[in-house]
Parts: structure tokens; sequence; C-alpha cells
């Protein structure tokens, strides 16, 4: 089972909505529970009835440590979200996907680290956004290589992405790169456009 922790105090349940649409999507077998004090026994019921993905969402003051395979960080203003309880959540395997934006969270040193956002800086960003409906497509675009544990490394590409959602843009990446990296269909994307 995969593990999937978020900590995004103003947005955590946005994120996890584009998860749930795009795991419905793939019918793939998820259970969202929050970190307490619970969580060992929570995954291990899941493990139990084979439960392909759980998603943990996390208090930014209370953290109950479990190891996760991802770790998802939009940082709110002026809060602290990186202390020694959500460090203990991390192991050298997990990847850590995290916003920088707003500019109140460090450069993450970690050997599975991407950043993501809309700063022509970012590892992953967005070049292009079109408007259908109430929902946006947009250009993934992948600035950096980025190291994929499962399948092919992501190279340096422009990834179409029709929409998800209705979910800000911002709320949608994570998602997304989650499911590059675990090489689940974004049922909706068009082919990968070389750079």
């Amino acid at each position: 089972m995969i593990k999937i922790g978020i900590l995004a105090p103003e947005n955590s349940k946005e994120i996890a909505k584009t998860f749930l649409d795009i795991f419905k999507m793939n019918h793939i077998v998820v259970a969202i529970c929050e970190n307490s004090k619970e969580i060992k026994n929570k995954i291990s019921f899941f493990e139990k009835n084979r439960i392909e993905y759980a998603l943990i969402t996390f208090d930014q003051h209370l953290i109950y440590p479990i190891d996760l395979d991802v770790l998802i960080l939009d940082n709110a203003p002026n809060t602290t979200l990186v202390t020694y309880s959500l460090i203990d959540c991390v192991n050298d395997k997990t990847i850590l996907i995290y916003n920088t934006d707003n500019g109140y969270l460090p450069k993450l040193e970690h050997q599975n680290a991407i950043d993501y956002g809309f700063s022509a800086t970012s590892s992953v960003t967005v070049s292009s956004i079109d408007y259908f409906n109430e929902k946006k497509s947009f250009v993934l675009y992948v600035q950096q290589p980025l190291h994929n544990p499962f399948c092919d490394d992501i190279l340096i590409s422009e990834i179409p992405i029709t929409p998800i959602n209705n979910q800000e843009i911002s709320n949608q990446l994570p998602a997304v790169i989650t499911a590059l990296l675990f090489d689940i269909p974004i049922c909706n994307t068009i082919n990968k456009l070389k750079i």
C-alpha cells in the first residue's frame, strides 16, 4: 500500500479531492484518514482490506509518526511546517512534493524532493492554462528531470492535462505529479510533448 501524506493547512481538502478524482478515474481503491494516535492501526486495517493507496491528512500542530511514501507540503503564510515530528514521517525513499510559490518553505534538501509552483525556477510548473467551462486544462511543464523509482524517469517535457476537476490548478499539481511518478494514468491526459 502506498501512503501519501498531505500537510497543507489551507488546502489539504482540495488537494485530496484531486487525488480522489484521479483514483476514481482509474478504479483505484483508496482510503482517506486523518493522522491521529490510531494511525498505525488504521494503516494496518487498510492493508488487511487491500486498500491500494491511503491519503493521510495532517494537522500541523499534532503529528503522529508514520512512514510515508509521499509527503505533500503546501505552507500557509507565517506557519512552520517542517518540525521534528514531521521529519519522523520521512525516510530516504519518501518523495517530498512541495509548493514554493508563497516563499515560506525553503528549498528542501532531500534526494527525492520535487518543488512545484508557478515560478520559473520550480522543478514542475505550468506553461499555459486554457479555460474549459468551470474547469481548466493546463500544460504541466517538467523543467528538471524527475527521478521515478517505479518506472522510467520523467524527462524535461510538457504534458497537456485536460480538466480533472474545478479545483485551483495549484491544488491539482501535487496529485498530478504523484500520478505521473506512480505511473497512474491521468485518463484525460494527452501524449507528452518532449522538449
